[in-house]
């Protein structure tokens, strides 16, 4: 049934990719599309479920994850930073991968929102690029990509309490940064340059 309307079936599962977005994680491409909908529903810590994804069988699927993404032409700006952010993380420096693939992703939505070359707020792009794509698919991961940038990249006053979510301007300025130097942000960011590299190779 939810192959023979391929749109409407989308459609109906915005909502819990933009859900997915906004607990910060982007939708997972190796899946059905009707996982983000039993996610979303799922039991249990949705943080700890990802992490153990990556990281069980000797991190198996975190090693295809980057292979694709070494291997990705649309990622091939970021092949030297990439490389030396997955040898890091392998080093256990989580530290230094954080905000090194915090450039890579800004670089990389840039580039698939079409708005590389040019200065633009990373969440109006976005959300333009999420709003001018038909409905399927590709709309579905970019609700995704866009609810997941508003989360990461919003803007969070320097004089108030530290944000509990990753955030953006807090590491790349510099504000308390080693509080998300740990092993799950970086599953996190992986995962979702996993997600928008399809949309840069596409874009391609």
């Amino acid at each position: 049934m939810f192959w023979s309307n391929w749109e409407r079936a989308h459609v109906a599962l915005e909502p819990d990719a933009a859900w997915l977005g906004s607990a910060g994680w982007t939708i997972p491409l190796w899946a059905d599309p009707r996982m983000v909908r039993r996610l979303r529903h799922a039991p249990g810590d949705l943080d700890a479920a990802f992490v153990r994804r990556y990281t069980t069988q000797n991190a198996e699927q975190l090693r295809k994850l980057c292979a694709r993404l070494l291997s990705s032409r649309g990622m091939r700006r970021w092949r030297v930073l990439l490389s030396e952010a997955i040898a890091s993380y392998e080093d256990r420096r989580h530290a230094i991968v954080v905000p090194a693939l915090l450039l890579v992703v800004e670089g990389a939505v840039a580039t698939a929102a079409g708005v590389l070359k040019r200065r633009s707020s990373l969440r109006r792009s976005s959300a333009l690029k999420r709003e001018t794509t038909p409905a399927g698919m590709r709309r579905l991961i970019w609700v995704s990509i866009e609810s997941f940038v508003q989360s990461i990249f919003g803007d969070v006053p320097f004089d108030t309490t530290r944000p509990i979510s990753l955030n953006r301007h807090w590491v790349l300025h510099g504000r308390e940064a080693n509080a998300w130097g740990r092993r799950r942000e970086c599953i996190r960011l992986f995962h979702a340059l996993d997600t928008i590299s399809a949309t840069v190779d596409r874009f391609r």
